[in-house]
């Protein structure tokens, strides 16, 4: 006989592992097994198959799969896995997994050649779930940073600390400029720039246009909280591995996908921390100006036949002298007039201009130049210029906004917002309302820890809306999930413990427009941003 699948001996040996309390024997049913995916990946990040997804482990991936589940002969002993979103007050995070392995027999030990387990650290690693109904459940996806193992013969173990897709935006970036630009579409340049493929990033619509975006000579993740900055929007690494955005109204429209009422744990907080009374928003606007000279190499270069240099120029405002002022529309340089290819040092002898090749890679604040002598004796390369429409800085802009009753209370709290990508003051001032109005207020945070509920333990994701209701705190509301941490331990059976940390979701009623009933003008909305 057997109850959704799972037969009587096998429930009641799962209550003799301790995994089950009295009131949740019915919520273990599906029963999840638990597997660790790794397969190498390039010196690139590049991953060998793009194929390489959650339902199956691609071919071009070798490795066997590591299952774990409540036998003691499995290889996984504990899991510790911990993601965070990032929003206006704290940048993206990699998200980071813990695993420890049984290693009696040496399989999972590096320097074991010829073990059937020969990982590395920067392999690809993946976290899985499935229940024995065939759901499946991305946990984490990421690379291996550091592979510890401990020989002690009471205690054989591997540890494998890895690192999800956040950290390739620690890679420098450099960007062309753009004009009018969607700020959704520049999220995804970078991401794409840092590394990050198409089916590994998703970023949700977002109106906000940027006049100028200019985001040179900077890491991948500083343009990623330079954008989220620019109008409180969000972002955060799925258990799958894509990174995903959200714009700032993400949760206005957004219904409740669980309701929690009894938790392993739950922590209340009520606190200023994130109180904003007084918000200024900045902006740094500017105007194309006519074709000038915005570059140029001083040292005269010299080049055997055949030979190339390759420099850097940055690109300089000949008026006002402001150093990695954005330029575009750079014109093509012209022999005689931007460069000169001399036979002598001193620019005098044969002008050999004409056996110059010139290449050029513009960004948005300089530009790589190749000049190649493609004449048959050395030549020397004695000017060097380049013309374009420098981006000229106007006098920048504060807009302000103060919540008076909130001051009172908790006194002046300040949040400063400084974005070059603010062109419009009226949208600074838009901006600087929508957050006093969204902060003057402190919002409950909730740390809560539920255990062994399946699916909820794994289907839970960064970003979604919950209805969390206890009586002794009085909570009764939707919380938005901001941080996720999964323990899980087979010592006594599969014990995992989904712990969340959570804020109120939003606590006004803004008028969203083409939205019934949000969409209705009345005095019970407000005007949002």
């Amino acid at each position: 006989m057997a109850l959704n699948g799972v037969t009587w001996a096998e429930l009641a040996q799962r209550w003799a592992w301790g995994a089950l309390a009295a009131h949740e024997w019915y919520e273990l049913l599906p029963f999840p097994s638990y597997r660790v995916r790794a397969g190498f990946v390039d010196a690139d990040w590049g991953e060998v198959a793009s194929a390489y997804g959650w339902a199956q482990l691609a071919s071009a991936f070798a490795w066997e799969e590591i299952e774990a589940g409540p036998l003691s002969a499995e290889d996984v002993r504990a899991l510790r896995i911990e993601r965070r979103a990032a929003d206006l007050f704290e940048r993206l995070s990699a998200g980071r997994a813990d695993l420890v392995l049984e290693n009696a027999g040496a399989a999972y030990s590096p320097e074991q050649a010829g073990g059937p387990y020969v990982l590395k650290v920067g392999d690809a690693l993946a976290v899985k779930a499935v229940t024995e109904q065939g759901s499946v459940y991305g946990l984490f996806s990421g690379h291996v940073e550091r592979y510890g193992v401990n020989p002690a013969p009471e205690r054989r173990t591997t540890h494998l600390q890895a690192a999800d897709r956040a950290r390739l935006l620690k890679r420098s970036i450099n960007l062309g400029l753009r004009a009018e630009a969607p700020v959704g579409s520049l999220f995804a340049e970078v991401l794409s720039t840092a590394g990050v493929a198409p089916e590994y990033r998703a970023v949700a619509g977002i109106a906000d246009r940027a006049p100028y975006a200019f985001l040179d000579n900077l890491s991948g993740g500083d343009a990623f909280d330079r954008l989220l900055r620019t109008g409180a929007h969000h972002g955060y690494v799925s258990g799958a591995g894509r990174i995903t955005v959200r714009g700032r109204n993400f949760d206005l429209l957004a219904t409740s996908v669980a309701s929690y009422a009894d938790f392993a744990a739950l922590g209340f907080a009520l606190a200023d921390e994130r109180v904003v009374n007084d918000a200024r928003v900045s902006g740094e606007p500017r105007e194309a100006t006519g074709v000038s000279t915005i570059a140029w190499l001083d040292e005269t270069q010299t080049l055997a036949a055949g030979a190339g240099v390759s420099f850097v120029l940055g690109f300089l405002d000949p008026e006002t002298r402001e150093r990695a002022t954005p330029a575009m529309s750079l014109v093509a340089p012209d022999a005689g007039t931007d460069y000169a290819l001399a036979a002598a040092p001193d620019g005098t002898g044969a002008d050999l201009s004409s056996g110059a090749v010139v290449s050029l890679a513009a960004f948005a604040t300089s530009a790589l130049v190749t000049v190649t002598n493609a004449n048959a004796g050395p030549a020397y390369l004695t000017r060097f210029q380049l013309r374009g429409v420098p981006l000229r800085r106007k006098p920048a802009f504060i807009a302000q906004a103060e919540g008076a009753s909130s001051q009172a209370v908790f006194g002046r709290r300040t949040l400063a917002i400084e974005s070059d990508m603010i062109g419009d003051v009226l949208k600074a001032a838009d901006y600087a309302a929508y957050l006093v109005d969204r902060f003057a207020e402190p919002a409950g945070d909730l740390a809560v820890a539920i255990k062994n509920r399946f699916p909820d333990v794994l289907a839970r994701e960064l970003l979604e809306r919950v209805t969390l209701v206890e009586s002794h705190t009085g909570v009764a509301s939707d919380y938005v999930i901001e941080g996720l941490a999964h323990t899980v331990s087979f010592e006594r059976g599969v014990e995992h413990v989904l712990e969340m940390s959570l804020h109120r979701a939003a606590p006004k009623a803004y008028l969203v427009l083409d939205s019934d009933p949000a969409g209705r003008i009345d005095a019970a909305r407000t005007l949002g941003f």
